[in-house]
């Protein structure tokens, strides 16, 4: 029996899914990812620690697991 080693390359992002859970609109997706990350990125700001390094990453993780979804859109605009 082989043992498995699973080396670490980042954080996996599943991009269907994500466009799934923004109503399967691509461009929906790229705004609010866009301005999740100007939200992470301001917070970072303000608490004056680096929660999340990469923040893009960091809203399209929200939106993988419904954190962020179509109606985070209606809340920006």
């Amino acid at each position: 029996m082989k043992n498995k080693v699973k080396l670490s390359r980042g954080t996996s992002i599943n991009f269907d899914t994500c466009v799934k859970n923004m109503d399967g609109n691509k461009f929906n997706l790229v705004l609010a990812a866009a301005a999740r990350a100007r939200e992470i990125s301001k917070r970072n700001k303000a608490n004056g620690k680096i929660e999340h390094e990469c923040t893009p990453v960091s809203a399209l993780l929200d939106v993988q697991v419904k954190l962020v979804g179509p109606e985070y859109l209606r809340k920006v605009r």
